[in-house]
């Protein structure tokens, strides 16, 4: 999916969001979770099984590349988890949209 089509659904969320909840901001922290968790998904995999071992998989060069991104210094001898690095990304998103 490409950066158009992914913003059309969010802007289409965040129009939908907000008739329901009548609350501009409301409806964008509802939005943002959404994103946030659609991201977590992502990363963890879909199925059961994958969730299930991401306590003790390491995490994947592809979280270790967001995270660095993210501005967050990861070592190799950290031997973060999936879980781990995922919750580092959620700590370092909301640090970004917080400012």
């Amino acid at each position: 999916m490409n950066m158009q089509d992914t913003l059309k659904q969010y802007l289409e969320l965040f129009e939908k969001a907000r008739v329901k909840v009548s609350d501009d901001s409301i409806a964008m922290g509802l939005v943002e979770q959404v994103g946030k968790d659609l991201r977590v998904q992502a990363m963890r995999g879909d199925s059961a099984e994958e969730q299930s071992s991401g306590e003790t998989q390491l995490a994947t060069d592809k979280q270790i590349g967001f995270l660095k991104r993210l501005g967050v210094s990861v070592n190799s001898s950290d031997r973060l988890t999936k879980i781990q690095a995922s919750k580092l990304i959620d700590e370092a998103q909301e640090k970004i949209t917080a400012q």
